[in-house]
């Protein structure tokens, strides 16, 4: 005879059932407590975002009210830099005179005298100097090859234009400086 043991199949289906009973409840529960949670962290950065922007807000009136109390001084500081800006601009483009003639003496010996000089011609300065022997005329041409190798000499070339001498002994001597 063979028995058959309902109860045990039965108790079996049962645990069965219970032990899914008790997985469904714990996904729920844990799925509501995820959604809790994320709501409760959701809420509490809406929350600070909203505080932040207030925040921001006030800031940004009081930067608005303080820029217009300085509007005019605004206005001002841009007349003077544009200003500014010009004159730079034309300092820039402006003919450096100076620099020339101050290249043109340290060539020049010192018993030398500077006679004439001459900006009429774009981009070349003709001069005279005036020189008490030809001692200081050597020492003119020699200055002038030795300063011509260097980057920073202003001149692409120096020609002799006339070398006369006067009446009192004096060598007058024209020269014609092309600029770089």
């Amino acid at each position: 005879m063979i028995r058959i043991n309902l109860l045990k199949q039965r108790s079996r289906t049962f645990l069965k059932a219970e032990r899914i009973k008790r997985i469904n409840t714990f996904m729920v529960l844990g799925g509501v407590l995820v959604f809790v949670l994320t709501l409760l962290y959701m809420s509490t950065v809406f929350v600070y975002q909203k505080f932040r922007a207030n925040e921001l807000t006030k800031e940004l009136g009081s930067l608005d009210r303080t820029y217009n109390s300085r509007a005019s001084e605004v206005v001002s500081y841009v007349r003077v830099k544009q200003l500014v800006t010009n004159v730079i601009s034309i300092q820039a483009r402006r003919f450096r005179y100076k620099d020339y003639l101050l290249a043109i003496y340290k060539l020049l010996p010192s018993s030398a005298k500077l006679s004439s000089v001459d900006f009429s011609e774009e981009g070349v300065i003709s001069f005279g100097a005036r020189v008490d022997n030809f001692n200081d005329y050597d020492y003119l041409i020699n200055k002038i090859g030795a300063d011509s190798k260097d980057k920073t000499f202003l001149f692409k070339n120096i020609a002799l234009k006339a070398l006369t001498k006067d009446r009192s002994g004096s060598i007058i001597i024209n020269l014609e400086a092309r600029i770089k």
